[in-house]
């Protein structure tokens, strides 16, 4: 199964790569959404370890 997994992912890798190197706008967009993404992700995630939900609503 790993085997199998690493092939797939190989290949959408190279198809990718294929892809960005013939329309690099496209890819430049695709970049910049996932850039986008990961960064609210991490924001979001940073914001409920350092403030759980109950200290929204402590009174101290």
């Amino acid at each position: 199964m790993s085997r199998i997994l690493w092939l797939v992912v190989g290949i959408i890798s190279i198809l990718g790569g294929i892809f960005a190197f013939f329309s690099p706008l496209s890819a430049s967009f695709a970049a910049e959404q996932l850039a986008g993404f990961v960064f609210l992700l991490v924001g979001i995630l940073q914001f409920t370890v350092y403030c759980p939900v109950p200290c929204l609503y402590h009174d101290g």
